[in-house]
């Protein structure tokens, strides 16, 4: 069986408020899609973030960790990481984002497999 351990994970739900800290049992083999499953079941019920295909396919859970655009179904979880909302996207609620709003003057740009921002 795999040992939990915990972990601090804070997540920025409003850009003008402090992210909001959360101390989470994580095994290994989890993903940071994982954890925030993890936080919304059993510790608040109220965080909303996008569900996705799970294989780092669709794009649909890309959120930014520790600053850098990543799947969050394929991302481990590190302690003391920080969750956010994608720039330059419409955000709907927490880490949920609209796909169709993107401010002016955004151009998407393919690296390393995942899709990022620019404001080329």
């Amino acid at each position: 069986m795999d040992e939990e351990r915990s972990i601090t994970v804070q997540v920025r739900r409003d850009v003008e408020a402090d992210p909001t800290t959360y101390e989470v049992a994580i095994e290994s083999g989890m993903s940071v899609f994982n954890v925030l499953e993890k936080i919304r079941n059993e510790l608040d019920p109220t965080l909303a973030f996008l569900i996705s295909c799970r294989i780092g396919k669709c794009d649909i859970c890309l959120i930014k960790v520790n600053g850098k655009t990543r799947w969050s179904c394929t991302e481990p979880p590190s302690d003391g990481m920080v969750l956010e909302p994608l720039d330059r996207y419409e955000v709907l609620k927490d880490l949920a984002i609209d796909w169709e709003r993107r401010t002016p003057g955004t151009a998407r740009k393919e690296m390393a497999g995942a899709t990022t921002e620019t404001g080329e």
